[in-house]
């Protein structure tokens, strides 16, 4: 019995490192991938404003007695279509405040709090406040769903995007967007 006890307990552990470990590399890609190059000094948020992330769901939100949901890329011309049951896992994941909030900070980049964001911009406008959410991993965690922000120029500025993310050559690239913009 202990036996079996310990094996269980050493595969959970197992596993919860591999996600932190999916996570991180996740994140980082991200970072790496969409980071604006700014001289100024670059911070990551500890977490996201909940009204800011229901401002981009609302393109999840039933609206209709359509049982799916169609995103297509304009880029590349690919499109991803969301079961009912997809749909209402996003909702459900990006509502959840524990899913915007920065677990494991993923880079060398220091951490600063949601409402010092904007004083940190107006300190030098060449710096950064990046603003990444845990992902939800879908279809077998092939595609990845996150919300990401880069803002800079000393105020309110840069770009976000709320989108799902595929492997390519083994980087977590952007793929179709649920809902972005730059401002």
């Amino acid at each position: 019995m202990k036996i079996l006890l310990t094996t269980i307990l050493t595969f959970q552990i197992i596993v919860l490192v591999g996600q932190t470990n999916e996570i991180q590399k996740f994140q980082n890609d991200l970072i790496d991938n969409q980071l604006m190059k700014y001289d100024g000094d670059t911070r990551i948020s500890t977490s996201i404003d909940t009204p800011w992330m229901e401002y981009h769901l609302r393109r999840l939100f039933p609206d209709s007695t359509e049982s799916t949901l169609t995103f297509k890329s304009i880029a590349t011309k690919d499109s991803i279509v969301l079961t009912e049951t997809e749909r209402d896992l996003i909702l459900s994941f990006f509502q959840n405040p524990d899913n915007l909030k920065l677990s494991v900070n993923p880079t060398e980049f220091s951490t600063i709090e949601i409402d010092s964001a904007l004083n940190h911009l107006k300190d030098d406008h060449e710096n950064q406040v990046v603003f990444i959410s845990r992902p939800l991993f879908i279809r077998d965690d092939k595609i990845g769903v996150a919300f990401f922000s880069n803002l800079c120029c000393g105020h309110i500025y840069g770009h976000v995007n709320f989108s799902f993310y595929q492997k390519e050559n083994e980087i977590w690239t952007r793929w179709i967007d649920i809902s972005s913009g730059a401002f």
